[in-house]
């Protein structure tokens, strides 16, 4: 069953089966779709916006395959609250893809974009394949950790990472940095088996 986003912004979408579908137009105070409540999303399509998609929700959301298409522009996607979590399946687009959580970030499927920013007010785990065009940036807050358990990084552009009090592990030889930026971290492992990059220390 497909239903607007924009016809359910003050209600739980509990329902794994729903396919909330957004055109990408602002609706929200111009900021775009906001939702209320602890939301789980099977599908998100937005190859049909111009104008770029922003969803907002102010607890845990888990959100499975999100189709940007080819002429969709920025996709920005968070959730509000220390603890509101965010779990993204797979994710891409031919623009800026940008995932936000106040509490936990978890990627569970691929995710492709020129430039890609993940940020994390707790733990940050990568489970899959992440493909950058341009930059990638990833970041957490409170001493969170970076931590990548499966997949392949490959950025063409820049990669930060920044875990403040917390750990970096990067750690699969799949990876291609093309050039790795300033890192923040108490601990950092990252591994690059294309150009036998290895970065282990403190920083």
């Amino acid at each position: 069953v497909a239903r607007n986003a924009a016809e359910h912004v003050n209600e739980s979408l509990q329902a794994a089966n729903w396919a909330i579908v957004d055109d990408g137009v602002s609706r929200t105070s111009g900021a775009g779709t906001s939702l209320l409540g602890t939301n789980q999303i099977n599908s998100f399509n937005a190859s049909s916006g111009t104008a770029g998609i922003s969803l907002v929700n102010n607890q845990s959301l888990v959100l499975g395959a999100v189709s940007a298409g080819t002429s969709t522009q920025a996709i920005n996607i968070s959730t509000v609250g220390g603890s509101s979590n965010l779990t993204v399946g797979a994710l891409s687009g031919d623009d800026n893809l940008s995932l936000s959580a106040g509490g936990q970030l978890v990627l569970t499927g691929a995710l492709s974009g020129n430039t890609l920013s993940l940020t994390s007010g707790a733990q940050l785990e990568l489970n899959h394949d992440i493909t950058a065009s341009g930059g990638l940036t990833l970041a957490t807050t409170n001493g969170g950790n970076i931590t990548q358990f499966t997949g392949a990084i490959t950025v063409a552009g820049t990669t930060v990472a920044s875990a403040g009090a917390g750990d970096i592990t990067l750690a699969n030889v799949a990876n291609d940095f093309n050039q790795f930026g300033r890192t923040y971290s108490v601990r950092v492992q990252a591994d690059d088996g294309h150009f036998g990059y290895r970065s282990r220390g403190n920083y």
